[in-house]
């Protein structure tokens, strides 16, 4: 019973110890003292007035949908520049090593000649064109 006592006498004088030991919470701001002060907001001005004609982006240079416009401009250029040579489509149709007129068989010959007059008339119209539009269709998705 002795024990008993001593126990509950030591429990009850180490409470307060224990909280005393405990620490306080960590307040971020505990006032509004460490606050800054806040200032009024500055409204925000353009160094220059914009003008009614001006447009209504930052950016002087040309539109997005013009640099698309051009790039696709610029696309369909290059490709009617690389249309086919008539030698580049004579050494591709004529039977390795010879050409057109060297082919004994006359209808041959023709249908090889047939065949380089088709390749170096790859039209704009039927090559290029066709991309160029799509291309010119994307820019104003």
């Amino acid at each position: 019973m002795l024990r008993l006592v001593c126990l509950a006498v030591l429990v009850c004088a180490s409470l307060p110890l224990a909280a005393q030991q405990k620490t306080q919470p960590t307040v971020l701001f505990p006032s509004g003292n460490y606050a800054p002060q806040s200032t009024a907001p500055v409204p925000f001005a353009e160094k220059k007035p914009l003008k009614p004609s001006d447009t209504a982006t930052r950016f002087n240079g040309p539109s997005a949908m013009e640099r698309c416009i051009a790039q696709c401009n610029h696309r369909a250029a290059q490709c009617a520049a690389d249309r086919p040579s008539e030698s580049s489509c004579r050494m591709a149709v004529a039977p390795r090593g010879k050409s057109c007129d060297a082919i004994q068989n006359p209808a041959q010959r023709a249908n090889c000649m047939a065949q380089v007059f088709d390749c170096t008339q790859q039209s704009d119209v039927n090559r290029c064109e066709p991309r160029k539009l799509a291309c010119l269709c994307s820019c104003t998705n």
